[in-house]
């Protein structure tokens, strides 16, 4: 378990905020964390029309 917390919280229609709390005895280290989205709606909410979109943020 490397999270202690993980809140999402919608900022509006298009944004939301994702903030995260790691435990402290593996605080020290460096992680990828990959966040999946999926869109829900007639198919056209993203770019490439599949209704997906992955994005990836290094910590």
């Amino acid at each position: 378990k490397v999270f202690d917390q993980i809140n999402i919280t919608a900022v509006n229609s298009t944004m939301i905020n994702i903030s995260w709390a790691v435990l402290p005895e593996v605080s020290a280290y460096q992680y990828n964390v990959t966040v999946t989205s999926q869109f829900i709606g007639n198919g056209d909410c993203d770019t490439s029309g599949n209704g997906s979109d992955i994005h990836t943020v290094n910590l």
